[in-house]
């Protein structure tokens, strides 16, 4: 049973492989996340200042997506009814490219520079950075490279 499914799911995701990327694509890519560093740090910033402990980071989903909407893409908040999770996505058709982030934080641990454990909720695990390539301008020059047959990707 596990190989049918397997099976199925890989034969369900076949797609042409995408053309290569010239020098052009990797200019425009390049321009496009130059192009959204500052807007990016500011959310890695704004993200690390906020205690996320599990189901808790009700702040840092809020901004990601305020974010994420405020760059074109549709929001789904609340999926499979948990208020921290929420589904970005941007175009149609085409092949899918799917990221995912995760933000909440280790227990019992925190952004303060002490030398010992602070019972302050927090993270020291960098994880204010994952965000930061799901809002790399990902509706621009990625999804516009064409796949042969010039159908469209979706994010």
């Amino acid at each position: 049973m596990p190989l049918l499914i397997a099976s199925a799911l890989a034969a369900a995701s076949a797609t042409a492989p995408a053309a290569p990327l010239d020098e052009g694509d990797v200019a425009a890519i390049t321009e496009s996340v130059d192009r959204s560093a500052r807007r990016l740090t500011a959310l890695a910033r704004d993200i690390w200042t906020y205690a996320k402990p599990r189901f808790q980071e009700t702040r840092s989903a809020a901004r990601i997506q305020a974010d994420l909407e405020v760059a074109g893409f549709r929001i789904e908040a609340g999926v499979a009814k948990l208020l921290t999770a929420f589904i970005a996505s941007a175009g149609t058709g085409g092949p899918v490219i799917a990221l995912i982030a995760e933000y909440d934080a280790l227990p019992g641990l925190s952004q303060s520079a002490a030398a010992s454990r602070q019972a302050v909720p927090g993270h020291v695990c960098g994880r204010n950075h994952g965000r930061q390539g799901i809002g790399a301008d990902c509706r621009g020059p990625v999804p516009q490279h064409r796949q042969p047959g010039g159908s469209a990707c979706r994010v």
